[in-house]
């Protein structure tokens, strides 16, 4: 009887808790209409915030569904803004939706226009200036990274300016060129005409994914279609705008490498002869070849005009020093655009004027390989330096064939890129009749590019040594024209449309 009455007793505080669960659920019903006629919303999914617990609306708007008291629901759906609703002491909720503000009158470019979203059946990611990652953009691919699906960016380079990766459709193929093709307010160019662009003159970015939306363009819009609209010219009050972003870099986790104490231990445990090895010595050769590196970003713009007549101009600076020693990207963009409505407003003539200036300078690959293989026990520089030794003051072991010091490779190696760029574009716009329009466009890219590197004897590479120095030069030149004539007719006839 005892053993009884004491498992009873065992199960009294397992019955209460079980009661206590059962009774903290309950059932919320509700309806959910359209916040703009009242009307009922089928398929809304609401949902109970934090858990897979969900329903959806029927084709009267109601809803059911069971919840732990306290908990918040969720009312969401596509096109729509989405509700959270507290369920404390509730037991039905009628919910109002608005519409989230997409619209499908939004217009598009195209190919060599302009469409309605509602228009467009191919695949096309439109990105405004607050859907673009801010803070200090040394290149336009890095403001749209992650925003875009389908749309690949990836960093392939640590050196300053080296612009990411972008593969819009995949590898599309394997002997030619997987980059997409840039269109810059008309004007079009590979990946490398994004460097002459000033991040902050962006206004919308459109990614052209599918063929459909490509075919315009013939095979250079095989891998996908990148097109570009810059910040416009605006009538009205003269303004000045600035902007700008500073931000550092360091690495982030270093190799873990022998010190020249547990070099010396591991070495003498092999029964290496240390004197022909250590030179007394106590160096971090990674340390030594690199350093923190910071990226800025500056742009100061300008403009303003009439109702006939109006511009924009704009100066900007991308300033970049990279975590390797002796490692720099500096690019300077000036831009100019402008808006002049003539013949009673039937002319609209549309320039820009684009010129950056570039100046690269890097220490070529090996830098860091060359300070991971370097021994810690040898120091930077001679202990006895002969100021008539075209090597310079630093150290060299004599008996290593083809023996480098990474500090004095990094410090005194001269390789680097000036890059002069020009691109320029005009557009006419004639309203010949009240649907018949027609469009001049014509555009002209210059690229003047001068890269060279200097190997003196101070930089302990064999070569330069044996040579007393190496030394070389390349020019790049490229002039680029492009024009196009189109005519458009558009015309709405009840609720259909001509183009």
């Amino acid at each position: 009887m005892n053993c009884k009455r004491l498992l009873v007793l065992m199960l009294l505080p397992l019955l209460a808790i079980c009661s206590l669960a059962q009774a903290q659920d309950k059932v919320v019903t509700g309806k959910v209409t359209d916040g703009k006629d009242g009307n009922a919303l089928v398929g809304i999914t609401v949902a109970q915030k934090g858990s897979q617990n969900a329903t959806q609306t029927n084709a009267d708007g109601t809803f059911k569904i069971k919840v732990s008291n306290g908990a918040v629901l969720v009312f969401s759906s596509v096109g729509y803004a989405s509700q959270e609703i507290k369920t404390d002491g509730k037991t039905i909720i009628n919910v109002s939706l608005s519409n989230s503000g997409f619209t499908l009158d939004e217009i598009v470019v195209v190919g060599y226009g302009t469409q309605k979203k509602r228009d467009v059946t191919a695949s096309i990611t439109k990105l405004g200036e607050k859907d673009l990652n801010p803070g200090p953009v040394g290149n336009p691919l890095e403001q749209i990274a992650g925003k875009a699906a389908g749309v690949q960016i990836t960093q392939v380079g640590s050196e300053p300016g080296v612009a990411p990766s972008i593969r819009i459709r995949g590898i599309t193929s394997l002997s030619g060129g997987n980059d997409p093709l840039v269109v810059i307010d008309g004007l079009q160019g590979g990946t490398d005409l994004l460097n002459q662009l000033s991040p902050n003159e962006i206004e919308s970015m459109e990614v052209l994914k599918d063929a459909s939306a490509t075919a315009i363009y013939g095979s250079r819009g095989a891998a996908g279609v990148l097109l570009v609209t810059t910040k416009k010219a605006k009538s009205g009050k003269t303004f000045v705008e600035y902007s700008g972003a500073y931000s550092t870099e360091s690495i982030r986790k270093m190799y873990d490498m022998l010190n020249a104490s547990e070099w010396r231990t591991a070495a003498a445990a092999r029964g290496l002869n240390m004197g022909a090895i250590d030179f007394g010595g106590n160096t971090d050769w990674i340390k030594q070849v690199t350093r923190t590196g910071n990226k800025q970003n500056h742009t100061v713009a300008f403009g303003g005009g009439s109702n006939s007549l109006s511009y924009r101009a704009s100066v900007t600076a991308i300033l970049q020093d990279g975590v390797v020693l002796n490692s720099k990207f500096n690019n300077y963009i000036a831009r100019l655009q402008f808006t002049q409505k003539a013949l009673d407003d039937k002319l609209t003539l549309t320039g820009n004027f684009n010129s950056s200036i570039i100046e690269k300078k890097w220490n070529g690959p090996g830098v860091v390989g060359n300070a991971i293989f370097a021994r810690p026990t040898d120091p930077i520089y001679k202990s006895n330096p002969d100021p008539l030794d075209r090597r310079g003051p630093y150290f060299i072991d004599n008996t290593v064939f083809g023996y480098l010091n990474p500090y004095a490779r990094a410090k005194e190696v001269l390789d680097g890129r000036n890059e002069n760029t020009l691109f320029a574009s005009l557009k006419a716009d004639l309203a010949i009749t009240k649907n018949l329009t027609a469009s001049w466009f014509g555009s002209w890219r210059k690229r003047n590019d001068e890269a060279g590197s200097y190997y003196a004897p101070r930089t302990t590479i064999s070569d330069a040594i044996t040579n007393s120095g190496i030394a070389n030069r390349n020019t790049y030149l490229r002039d680029e024209k492009l024009t196009n004539v189109v005519l458009n007719y558009r015309k709405t006839i009840s609720n259909h449309s001509i183009n």
